[in-house]
């Protein structure tokens, strides 16, 4: 997966690029993306959600579910309001925004099992232990 660029993860064969409000609409990058390439938008509201859905997308990233420095501006809409995203669309919701090994129980009480991370896993000193502290604790039983 390419983070905001068609135009790279086509260059490079990507199996599929992630696109934020901001970026390409998810209807012209499925008009240019060749046939079976995965296309995720990130949401913030079920009506962006159901616009997103509506344009081609298989997936979508919602939130920010908790404050996050790399997205600062952007209004928390929290574990619960991914859970009410997730449960009223019929694709793959992955929760995205400011989610740790700290907070992921939160996300898991919500109901979710799917999430993007970034800064959890490279703002630490070993990414390796970091990815493995997050999926114990994403795959641990309710």
């Amino acid at each position: 997966m390419v983070n905001d660029h068609l135009d790279i993860a086509m260059a490079v064969g990507a199996g599929g690029v992630h696109l934020g409000q901001e970026d390409l609409r998810v209807a012209t990058a499925r008009a240019i993306a060749p046939p079976g390439m995965i296309i995720g938008a990130s949401v913030q509201t079920l009506a962006e959600a159901r616009q997103a859905i509506a344009q081609g997308a298989d997936y979508l990233g919602a939130g920010p579910t908790f404050g996050t420095p790399i997205k600062p501006e952007k209004p928390v809409i929290g574990p619960l309001g991914v859970a009410a995203i997730a449960a009223t669309v019929e694709v793959p919701v992955f929760a995205i925004g400011g989610i740790d090994e700290q907070n992921l129980g939160l996300v898991r009480e919500a109901g979710l099992d799917r999430i993007c991370v970034i800064r959890a896993i490279s703002s630490g000193p070993d990414p390796g232990a970091q990815v493995a502290g997050l999926l114990r604790t994403l795959h641990a039983p309710r």
